[in-house]
């Protein structure tokens, strides 16, 4: 892998950490579903941290497909399942993280109303996932 992409994989990995600090600080912050919902400016950071720890994932895994020569494809979805498919990542991975893709597709644009109460789940119980995809990545650069 080039110097290059390692470093640029890096900083992804670092701002993730970043972000998903930033979400863990909100999700202490929500005590529950209903305060969530009543306060626009917590609705709008965990929006928005999510959106960008989803764009990371991506980001991330462009440039692994770049350096393993994967084709690229037509949706970001996609880009994690090739992934999968080169054994990087692992199934659970890969499925948990399309969710998040899907999710991020959703809140940048905007196909629908968002589902507030989804959002708040995945603040609540699916931030591992996140985790998951980092420590994955890195017995990837360790091989």
């Amino acid at each position: 892998m080039t110097t290059f992409i390692i470093e640029k994989i890096i900083v992804k990995i670092g701002n993730l950490k970043q972000y998903l600090n930033y979400l863990s600080q909100l999700s202490k912050e929500i005590e529950s579903e209903e305060k969530y919902e009543n306060d626009f400016r917590l609705i709008g950071n965990t929006e928005r941290y999510l959106q960008l720890s989803a764009q990371c994932v991506i980001d991330i895994c462009q440039l692994i497909a770049v350096e393993e020569s994967i084709k690229m494809v037509g949706e970001n979805r996609e880009i994690v399942s090739a992934l999968k498919g080169k054994r990087i990542i692992t199934e659970k991975t890969a499925s948990n993280l399309t969710k998040m893709v899907g999710m991020r597709n959703v809140l940048v644009h905007e196909y629908g109303e968002i589902d507030n109460k989804m959002v708040y789940e995945t603040l609540k119980n699916n931030m591992n996932d996140f985790e998951d995809f980092i420590e994955e990545i890195k017995k990837y650069f360790n091989k």
